[in-house]
């Protein structure tokens, strides 16, 4: 009954990095197609190793983010978003926030 989580790896990234989430399930694992990626309502590509999710954003100048996921027991992860901000050289990632608040 235990939804799986996810944290950012880091808050702040060069331009071209691939943004980094570390993937917490404590009981049946999580169902890796599960994994869903959304930049401003659009569906991006990602890659899963390990219990980490990977993926390059594209985001010109502020964008909102979503990640969910569900484990194999059929828990889906919190409804919280996150904000990536464009500074020339680097993202800056803020959050989590609920959905209510942005």
């Amino acid at each position: 009954t235990v939804p799986p989580q996810f944290s950012p790896n880091k808050m702040t990234f060069a331009q071209g990095d691939s943004i980094r989430f570390s993937l917490f399930d404590a009981g049946s694992g999580i169902a890796n197609n599960s994994v869903r990626i959304l930049i401003d309502g659009e569906a991006i590509e990602r890659t899963i190793r390990q219990d980490e999710v990977r993926f390059l954003p594209s985001c010109k100048n502020r964008c909102i983010l979503s990640l969910s996921l569900r484990d194999y027991a059929g828990n889906l992860s919190a409804p919280i978003l996150w904000t990536l901000q464009n500074k020339k050289d680097a993202l800056t990632l803020a959050g989590p926030f609920n959905p209510e608040d942005l």
